[in-house]
């Protein structure tokens, strides 16, 4: 089974006599030692903290291994989320950019090695954030994203990872406590075993060595000055010898498992990195009638809902030029749509004019946004005027038109769900993200949830290796 070990790196404001650098060294060295890999998720703080400290020495130990963010600035406030609370689609995705992807860029220069991807701090969430990392080919890590038996998709145009387990966190002072870990460890293993991928938050060392985590000074909204943070006091039970026998051991028991495949999220990522590159003539067919037939939008083992669109609308564009389907469409990255799609479709019946209207809209955006359109006007509406049809209805009209007998066909419109019914789980999912302890009781999620239902559009299983075939 693969599975991803990570350590969550994030105390930026204990005194280095404190020793907690110290700890981020010993974890990477013993990994080092064992020749086992992961992942040490950073905040940026953190990182700007240890060059300002001069240690060099934690930086080289963590080179060694697979570094990614975990946000810019922690738990400081605005966080991701109060900063993307009432941000649009496109003026979010720009400040993320700004935000977090200028700060991987700045935490690749301190380390002096590439920072691979991003990890969710917390309840730091927004879509934007994960599209902004995406057009950097940087992996979103602890995604509400997931399908069934997959906990690695795509969505965002991003390669997502979902939500670690946590069987350790700081059972690692006696050996007995330590044991028992492990075999919730394996028990858990052996019940996710058919999963396409396993992830395990192993710990935060500030966790593991310190009382309470520092980030409290920001609980609820509140800010607290630097000079005026309560920094938290070393654990009683803290032993670092015992801590690192253990974790050794742990390390050489991972590595001498036949069961696992252990493999850092930059190594998964290339792994499971592969997409359908192009649809033939014969899965064209099939995606057509396959939506002509559906009333809600849907994804495939190859393509997203948000592709598909875009295929069946070239598609159509194609047969109205030379009178046939063409043998093969690349596949392109198209984001899903930043407004709601209208559901029930104001135009009536759409006639081929109608209809390459709507396949070239819809091409046309696409091209020039990289994004489908919430809506197209087309054809007939009420009283003699232009109506609408929402991307999920022009989706339907594409597959109906496409699948008709006739070459030249007029098709009925009909009422279509404005986005996949997956997108509700993941929307379940990030709400959740609103009662993150530092985070005020009255964020409004509102406009976050609905992108990240829109961006469902963008959702499919991605896949070890090669992308399945069409075998229709």
């Amino acid at each position: 089974m693969r599975v991803s070990f990570s350590f969550d790196v994030e105390d930026f404001m204990t005194p280095p006599e404190i020793g907690l650098d110290d700890l981020v060294k010993m974890l990477a060295d013993v990994m080092t030692e064992e020749q086992v890999t992961g992942t040490f998720f950073v905040i940026g703080e953190k990182m700007r903290c240890l060059r300002n400290r001069g240690r060099q020495d934690v930086l080289e130990s963590l080179r060694r291994h697979d570094v990614g963010s975990h946000v810019n600035m922690g738990s400081i406030h605005p966080t991701v989320t109060e900063r993307m609370e009432h941000a649009d689609w496109s003026d979010g995705v720009a400040r993320m950019l700004a935000d977090e992807v200028a700060g991987i860029r700045e935490m690749t220069d301190i380390l002096g090695a590439p920072i691979r991807s991003l990890a969710r701090h917390g309840g730091s969430y927004s879509p934007q954030l994960v599209a902004a990392l995406g057009r950097m080919s940087l992996p979103y890590i602890n995604s509400p994203s997931r399908l069934p038996k997959h906990n690695v998709t795509w969505y965002c145009n991003n390669l997502n990872f979902y939500g670690c387990y946590i069987p350790f966190q700081d059972d690692y002072f006696t050996l007995e406590a330590f044991l028992k870990r492990e075999k919730q460890f394996f028990a858990l293993c052996e019940e996710r075993k058919d999963d396409d991928w396993i992830g395990i938050f192993h710990s935060h060392p500030e966790k593991i060595k310190m009382t309470f985590f520092g980030c409290q000074n920001y609980y609820k909204g509140i800010y607290t000055p630097p000079e005026e943070c309560k920094i938290p006091e070393v654990r009683d039970d803290f032993n670092m010898e015992a801590l690192r026998k253990h974790w050794a051991l742990h390390c050489n028991r991972l590595k001498a498992d036949s069961r696992f495949t252990i493999k850092s999220f930059s190594q998964m990522a290339v792994e499971f990195g592969k997409q359908a590159t192009s649809a033939d003539a014969r899965e064209l067919k099939a995606l057509a009638k396959q939506a002509a037939e559906t009333r809600t939008p849907f994804f495939t083992d190859r393509f997203t809902a948000a592709e598909i669109v875009d295929l069946l609308a070239r598609a159509y564009l194609h047969r109205t030029q030379h009178g046939k389907l063409p043998s093969t469409l690349s596949r392109r990255d198209v984001m899903g749509p930043s407004q709601m799609p209208l559901s029930t479709p104001t135009a009536r019946h759409l006639t081929p004019e109608a209809l390459r209207r709507v396949a070239l809209g819809v091409d046309t955006a696409i091209e020039f946004s990289d994004a489908v359109p919430s809506r197209i006007r087309s054809g007939e509406g009420t009283l003699g005027s232009m109506g609408e049809v929402g991307l999920g209805s022009a989706l339907v009209a594409l597959g109906r038109a496409l699948t008709a007998d006739k070459f030249e066909t007029t098709v009925e419109t009909c009422p279509v769900d404005p986005y996949p019914r997956e997108g509700d789980e993941i929307v379940e999912q990030a709400r959740e993200f609103k009662s993150w302890n530092p985070h005020r009781a009255d964020l409004d999620m509102a406009d976050i949830l609905r992108h990240t239902a829109l961006q469902s559009w963008t959702l499919k299983p991605a896949w070890p290796g090669e992308t399945p075939e069409f075998c229709g």
